[in-house]
């Protein structure tokens, strides 16, 4: 570099360096670059280097990008079945666990002892009740009820043999407050056996409340 020249043509021994490295660089890419793409010619000699048909070239190139296809495809339907197991799991998991949450609500429910009356309820509660085929009513108030549901209950009425003699099924209306009455009936006619009788509530597979009377 002749003296006078430009201050911006002068390279300081980094520069100079750094400009060394960024040619090599770029001559490293150019080989990398030639490297990977042949052209036709270049493919042909290689094969004839090889003793390998020529003729033949198309078909194998074809059959290349026909298992590069199938491979891609494979990989496609793995991901995606993948993608669908994974997906299975996560709503397998998701119901286990809205189930597990819902079972600890529901095993918090308890119930107040159960009160019978007849139809026309006075607040009391009728030891003692005859067979005359009105209605029997079973009265029960159930306690740390979840609030927003509805509570699917059943009530057995069993006879003084322990037979059952009239079940109820019912679902309550959409709670709103945690304790919710609730009540059952059962008409007891001349057919009904005399004696002690049992009345059971019950919700979620347990008995909340279990009441006996006498029926003469």
């Amino acid at each position: 570099m002749r003296e006078g020249a430009s201050s911006e043509t002068r390279l300081n021994e980094v520069q100079l360096g750094q400009v060394v490295a960024e040619l090599s660089r770029l001559a490293q890419e150019r080989q990398d670059q030639q490297a990977r793409g042949l052209d036709r010619d270049q493919v042909n000699q290689v094969l004839k280097e090889l003793d390998l048909p020529i003729d033949l070239l198309d078909t194998a190139m074809e059959q290349l990008r026909k298992r590069e296809e199938i491979a891609r495809q494979r990989r496609k339907r793995i991901l995606l079945s993948i993608s669908a197991i994974g997906l299975v799991i996560v709503i397998i998991a998701s119901i286990f666990l809205f189930s597990a949450h819902r079972s600890a609500i529901y095993s918090h429910v308890s119930a107040d002892q159960g009160r019978i009356t007849r139809a026309a309820d006075d607040g009391g509660d009728m030891g003692k009740v005859m067979r005359d085929g009105q209605d029997v009513v079973y009265h029960v108030v159930l306690r740390d009820v979840p609030l927003n549901e509805t509570l699917s209950l059943s009530c057995r009425w069993l006879d003084p043999a322990g037979k059952i003699f009239h079940e109820n099924h019912w679902q309550t209306k959409t709670t709103d407050k945690s304790t919710w009455p609730t009540f059952a009936r059962c008409r007891l006619g001349s057919a009904a056996p005399s004696g002690q009788w049992t009345v059971e509530l019950s919700f979620d597979g347990r008995i909340l409340s279990t009441t006996t009377f006498q029926v003469e």
